[in-house]
C-alpha cells in the first residue's frame, strides 16, 4: 500500500455501510445480507450520522413513491444502513464501495 492511501484510511474514521439486495437464509428462518457497500467514508461520527439520516429521508420517499403509484415495493439500496467505526473493524475498507445517485 502506498504511503498516502494508508494516510487517507487513517484519517477515515466512519464508514456509511449499506447492505446490497443479495440475502441468504440464517439459522432461524430469517434472512441475512450476503453482501455489503461502502456509501462514504468520514472523519468523525457525527458527519456519518448527518449522511445516514439523509439517506433514510432518500429511501423513505423512494417508498413513499412506489406506495402511492401503486407499484410493489422494490429494494432500495441504503435500506437498513448503518455508521460503522472504522477503527473497530479495520476491513471495511476493503468492502465494495458504492456510489449513490
Amino acid at each position: 500500500m502506498r504511503l498516502r492511501h494508508a494516510a487517507a484510511l487513517a484519517v477515515l474514521g466512519w464508514y456509511l455501510m449499506a447492505p446490497g439486495n443479495q440475502f441468504a437464509h440464517d439459522a432461524a428462518g430469517g434472512l441475512i445480507p450476503t453482501k455489503w457497500y461502502r456509501l462514504g467514508s468520514f472523519e468523525t461520527e457525527a458527519q456519518c450520522d448527518q449522511a445516514l439520516k439523509a439517506l433514510k429521508t432518500k429511501v423513505a420517499a423512494a417508498y413513499s413513491k412506489q406506495r402511492k403509484s401503486g407499484h410493489r415495493l422494490t429494494f432500495q439500496m441504503g435500506d437498513n444502513a448503518e455508521c460503522d467505526d472504522a477503527k473497530l473493524t479495520p476491513s471495511l475498507s476493503n468492502w465494495p464501495a458504492l456510489k449513490l445517485n
